[in-house]
C-alpha cells in the first residue's frame, strides 16, 4: 500500500512532462481548421493526436526524452 500522496505527486509530475512534451509540438490541427491538444491524457494513459506518423514518432522521442529525464 502506498501513501495517500503518491497518486498527487503522479499527476503533477505527469502534468508537467505533458505540458513541456505539448508546448515543443503545438497543438493539432485537424480537418476543417479545428484545433485540439496534440495530448490528451486520464490518469495513466495518455493519447496522442496527429495527422501525421512523422508528427507522432517526434511526440514520442519528446516525451521518451522527458521521461528519462525524469528519473
Amino acid at each position: 500500500m502506498g501513501f495517500t500522496i503518491s497518486p498527487i505527486l503522479f499527476v503533477i509530475a505527469m502534468e508537467v512532462i505533458l505540458k513541456a512534451a505539448e508546448d515543443s509540438a503545438g497543438p493539432a490541427n485537424l480537418c476543417g481548421g479545428c484545433c485540439m491538444p496534440s495530448l490528451k491524457a486520464f490518469m495513466d494513459d495518455t493519447t496522442i493526436i496527429c495527422l501525421k506518423e512523422d508528427e507522432a514518432r517526434r511526440m514520442l522521442e519528446r516525451l521518451d526524452i522527458l521521461m528519462v529525464g525524469a528519473e
